[in-house]
C-alpha cells in the first residue's frame, strides 16, 4: 500500500501479517519525512505485541480440549483470538505430556489458558462423577 502527500510518500509491505516489515519513506521535504517516520513509530508502538507461549498438557486431556471434530479447540481459538497448536508427539519422550503452543497478545493467551483449564476441570469433574456412580453401584451390589 502507498500513502502520499505532496512532498512525502510512504510505502507499506503487501503482507500485513509478516513478522518483519520494511516501510519505505521518500520525499523532498525533510520535515515531512521526519514527521512521517515519527507517525510510523507511534503506530508500531500501538500495535499489540504478539507472543508465543508453550504449555505442557497431560495427554489424557487433549481429547477433551480438542473436542469432537476439533469443535472445542476451534471455540477456544475464536473466543480468545489466539492461534493454538497441540502436538501429537510426547514432550521430551514423556508419553503423558503434550506441548500446546498458544500465539497471541498477553491478554488473548491468558484467556485461552483459562478456557483450556476450564475444559480440563470439566473433564476431571465428569470422571469423578463416573467414579462415584460406579462406587455407589458397587456398594449396592455388595449389600444385596
Amino acid at each position: 500500500a502507498v500513502v502520499s502527500t505532496q512532498s512525502t510518500g510512504v510505502t507499506f509491505p503487501d503482507d500485513p501479517e509478516a513478522k518483519e516489515q520494511i516501510v519505505s519513506v521518500k520525499g523532498t521535504c525533510s520535515d515531512d519525512i521526519d514527521e512521517a517516520i515519527e507517525m510510523i513509530k507511534e503506530a508500531c508502538q500501538l500495535k499489540p505485541q504478539i507472543l508465543l507461549e508453550n504449555i505442557e498438557i497431560r495427554a489424557e486431556f487433549c481429547g477433551k480440549i480438542i473436542g469432537k471434530g476439533g469443535d472445542n479447540l476451534r471455540g477456544i481459538r475464536e473466543r480468545s483470538g489466539t492461534r493454538i497448536l497441540i502436538t501429537r508427539e510426547p514432550v521430551n519422550g514423556n508419553d503423558e505430556l503434550r506441548l500446546c503452543s498458544i500465539e497471541g497478545t498477553r491478554e488473548e493467551i491468558d484467556i485461552a489458558k483459562q478456557l483450556i483449564d476450564g475444559e480440563i476441570i470439566s473433564e476431571i469433574e465428569i470422571r469423578q462423577r463416573r467414579k462415584n456412580k460406579a462406587a455407589v453401584k458397587e456398594c449396592m451390589h455388595q449389600e444385596l
